[in-house]
């Protein structure tokens, strides 16, 4: 399906995957995934009950739950440099082009997409939609976390090797690091995480409080 988005600045699609098992009790629970792979969503010949992404719907569907996954370059190209076509254009003020230095950037539009994922399956009576695991690997494991951590309806997160700016500190000069992501990514985050490079001890808190502190607060209200 298609899920359209538009305002008085114009209009976009984004491409919305939902899968439910026949034989399962509705609603049914559900595991949601970040995607940047709906051209690969397809049955695969050699492995099935599985798509040609690896996807195991067969696993899913035998277990009694539902999965679906949210296309994202519908809202953002991959590693997006100028926001000119993306879902920005429709909540910039006239004359802007480009997302402001505290203003959200590559991950924050996916996890915005993932919402309005969320919005639809608030309307699908065979889905629980207080029963939906987020979950994405790497780029789309920190894209989890903080759609997670943004909005409480999801009931749970799982989120695979997601690094720097996901799960990992921003504090450590191993690994993937904050230099490495603003210099490598320099538009995945907002435009003042360029300030904390070589300068990590004037962040405020860590990244996983960041994220944590989020997470903690939308279980306290729930």
């Amino acid at each position: 399906m298609k899920i359209r988005l538009e305002n008085d600045l114009g209009k976009m699609e984004m491409h919305f995957l939902v899968f439910v098992p026949n034989k399962a009790e509705k609603p049914a629970p559900t595991f949601f995934k970040h995607s940047f792979n709906y051209t690969k969503s397809k049955d695969s010949d050699k492995n099935p009950g599985k798509l040609r992404n690896g996807w195991p719907l067969g696993d899913f569907f035998d277990r009694g739950y539902g999965f679906c996954a949210v296309y994202h370059e519908d809202l953002v190209d991959h590693n997006e440099t100028s926001f000119l076509n993306s879902i920005h254009k429709l909540f910039y003020p006239k004359g802007q082009s480009f997302p402001k230095a505290s203003e959200w950037g590559l991950l924050s539009t996916c996890a915005w997409g993932a919402m309005r994922g969320m919005d639809y399956l608030e309307t699908d009576d065979d889905i629980d939609h207080t029963l939906v695991a987020i979950m994405g690997h790497s780029k789309m494991g920190k894209a989890t976390l903080w759609t997670a951590a943004q909005d409480e309806r999801f009931a749970l997160a799982i989120s695979a090797q997601s690094g720097c700016a996901g799960a990992a500190l921003w504090c450590r000069k191993s690994g993937e690091t904050l230099k490495k992501m603003v210099t490598r990514f320099p538009y995945w985050r907002c435009r003042n995480a360029w300030k904390f490079v070589e300068q990590k001890d004037d962040l405020p808190v860590d990244q996983h409080m960041v994220v944590g502190l989020h997470c903690a607060a939308s279980c306290l209200r729930s």
